[in-house]
């Protein structure tokens, strides 16, 4: 995904911002219930200086229990970049286990 939005925000300030989303899934196992997965998503305001950004980098791995029943572990590292409000540590690391059903 590539993305680009320009205009002015609420308070009549431009704003710039861009996205670059990749993703990549194998799936696996006799019939394909099985998947591993990774995700680079980075969006960026070029309106602010220093240039404010969000990082983000996920890897997964999951297995559709049933067709409509799934399970996915994650680790998911997201970075805030010049966030003046949030400071030089904002963001998350870390686990994630998540379970969906879906119709």
């Amino acid at each position: 995904t590539l993305q680009n939005a320009k205009g002015l925000n609420m308070a009549g300030a431009d704003y710039n911002f861009s996205q670059l989303a990749i993703e990549a899934i194998y799936r696996f196992g006799t019939e394909e219930q099985f998947f591993v997965g990774t995700r680079y998503n980075t969006v960026n305001n070029k309106e602010t200086s220093p240039e404010m950004s969000v990082d983000r980098v996920q890897l997964a791995a999951g297995w559709f229990m049933t067709k409509n029943v799934g399970i996915k572990l994650e680790y998911v590292d997201q970075k805030y970049n010049n966030f003046q409000n949030y400071g030089d540590k904002a963001g998350f690391k870390g686990m994630m286990l998540e379970a969906g059903i879906s119709f």
